[in-house]
């Protein structure tokens, strides 16, 4: 498994829900994709609150976006 499974998933999740980097972060509340982008390429992590937002966004739990858990509830 890979050392930036948080940023697998979280591009997987985003383009199964077909949003792009810049769709994301407006709901998101986020002045820049560059953030989304920096999640996914591992350079970066969400913090706390950016995981629950996120969890709740793709409905999936935040062990699964951490790579705690491979369910998705």
């Amino acid at each position: 498994m890979s050392d930036n499974i948080t940023g697998e998933r979280l591009e997987k999740l985003r383009e199964e829900r077909g949003y792009t980097k810049q769709r994301l972060s407006e709901l998101m509340d986020m002045k820049s994709y560059s953030t989304v982008t920096a999640w996914e390429n591992g350079s970066n992590f969400p913090r706390g609150r950016e995981i629950i937002k996120l969890a709740k966004l793709y409905n999936v739990s935040a062990d699964y976006i951490l790579g705690l858990s491979n369910n998705r509830k």
